[in-house]
């Protein structure tokens, strides 16, 4: 069974399956613009995707890179944003993109399934790497960074508002909230039906949640 609805401008969609079962937001829509002191403009709005997974079992999301005016930039941290009241994951992968045709969804592995071909989808280093947070690469796409997190707990919902994004910029370090919100509903064997509308309705709070932060983050 799949749903799909929007909210805010982001757009929502929920589809039952596999071992555990996936909720998932489309995660191609950009992070929210985010202006450091000099430093780069990233553009987009709040997203947020949510996955279903097993104690100990990796959510990852996507956090696309894209700003005005771009110019090559040195990663070289990376924190997750918690949402107060929120239990917050452990962050426990972090990577670039690398060549596709696509971005990850629905993904409770490392490296992410789902790629070209049925293989992983390629992943890069990420810290002190240099990228352009252009309008296109990749073959067209904006480059994208992947993160991964755990939550351990049986039967609770794990949230981040995004991630916290440092890099080097001529010099100089800046960071950058991205509000590319993860979602990760722990359960410890095959979701049932309440548990999927329970980690659904949990959703729009959450999403309200996130898009209050991003609102009031500067920039």
């Amino acid at each position: 069974m799949t749903r799909k609805r929007s909210l805010l401008g982001a757009s929502f969609s929920s589809a039952r399956g596999g071992l555990i079962g996936t909720l998932a937001a489309a995660v191609l829509v950009l992070p929210a613009c985010t202006l450091g002191p000099n430093g780069l403009r990233f553009l987009g709005s709040v997203n947020m995707g949510t996955v279903t997974v097993r104690p100990g079992e990796p959510a990852v999301f996507t956090v696309i890179l894209a700003a005005a005016a771009p110019r090559p930039i040195r990663l070289v941290s990376i924190r997750l944003i918690p949402i107060p009241g929120v239990p917050t994951p452990r962050l426990a992968h972090v990577a670039l993109l690398g060549p596709s045709m696509g971005y990850p969804a629905y993904t409770r592995d490392w490296p992410p399934s789902g790629g070209p071909g049925g293989r992983p989808f390629p992943i890069r280093p990420f810290y002190g790497v240099t990228v352009w947070p252009a309008e296109r690469h990749h073959r067209g796409l904006p480059p994208a960074v992947l993160y991964a997190v755990v939550g351990t707990v049986p039967n609770t919902i794990y949230a981040v508002a995004g991630v916290r994004l440092g890099y080097v910029l001529d010099g100089r370090s800046y960071t950058a909230a991205l509000y590319a919100a993860g979602e990760a509903c722990v359960f410890p064997s095959p979701a049932t039906t309440a548990q999927f509308n329970w980690c659904g309705a949990r959703s729009d709070t959450l999403f309200k949640q996130v898009s209050k932060l991003a609102g009031s983050a500067p920039g």
